[in-house]
């Protein structure tokens, strides 16, 4: 009779470790998911901003005063729209932060790892510091209102203009 051969377990443990660092080195390279990161970071700063800019205006609001151009943000005191701001468009948009460094930079608490810089428009724009293309990914501050880019939100298009 023929005795059996075949792989020992110490054969075998040490083929899988090297399949499972092949698998970990090479798989990042097939998955790249930093585009889709920073876009889901752009999204929390845009709630962010939302939140802070609600905070300034119900703050100015409870003030009563329309002349009232800052607000107490706990010692910080945040530049807002009011009816002596130079250019402020509508009613609607008192007691907002402008869209300055003394305005909604300091109305948030922190900035993390964004870079910023204001439009032609007069609007504030912030991106992932690392993002590439910071003209198709960022987050937009005018007068109150919050908008991304990219505005759709597939993983695709997401991973394409935050790369």
């Amino acid at each position: 009779m023929k005795a059996q051969s075949g792989f020992t377990i110490i054969e075998m443990v040490a083929v899988i470790i090297i399949i499972a660092l092949l698998a970990a080195t090479a798989l990042p390279k097939f998955t790249n998911l930093s585009g889709e990161a920073r876009y889901s970071s752009l999204n929390a700063l845009a709630g962010g901003l939302r939140a802070a800019a609600s905070l300034s205006k119900s703050k100015w609001s409870v003030a009563q005063s329309g002349n009232l151009n800052t607000v107490d943000f706990n010692g910080t005191w945040v530049s807002v729209i009011a009816l002596t701001t130079a250019g402020s468009a509508t009613v609607a948009n008192l007691g907002y932060p402008t869209q300055t460094t003394t305005g909604i930079n300091l109305a948030m608490d922190s900035w993390g790892s964004y870079s910023s810089g204001s439009e032609g428009d007069g609007a504030y724009v912030y991106w992932p510091a690392g993002a590439a293309t910071s003209n198709t990914c960022y987050v937009k501050y005018l007068s109150g209102t919050v908008t991304i880019l990219p505005t759709t939100t597939t993983a695709a298009n997401a991973a394409t203009n935050c790369s």
